[in-house]
């Protein structure tokens, strides 16, 4: 094995538990469907990682995509850091 070999590190704790609720409950899907958005990113999904934060990590963040990346998200709904960090809390106000 080479010495440059590198491996990273994410603590997800209960976000399978939280994620699998979420698909349960349709809630990504059930806000799609309702609310009118032209976001980049879907905004079911985008709310799903907001709650995921409040249950996880229940602090303010200003740019939720680095905490997402962090998490695993980014990598679970597909999405990028800077994906979510231009969904601002402006824009999702006024979907």
């Amino acid at each position: 094995m080479d010495a440059s070999v590198r491996f990273g590190t994410q603590i997800i704790g209960a976000l399978p538990v939280i994620v699998q609720y979420f698909e349960r409950l349709g809630l990504g899907a059930i806000i799609d469907e309702v609310v009118p958005w032209e976001g980049g990113v879907p905004l079911g999904t985008v709310t799903e990682i907001m709650i995921a934060n409040r249950l996880l990590n229940p602090q303010a963040l200003y740019r939720i995509g680095e905490w997402a990346h962090k998490a695993g998200l980014t990598d679970y709904y597909g999405v990028t850091a800077e994906q979510l960090n231009a969904a601002s809390p402006g824009t999702i106000a006024s979907a």
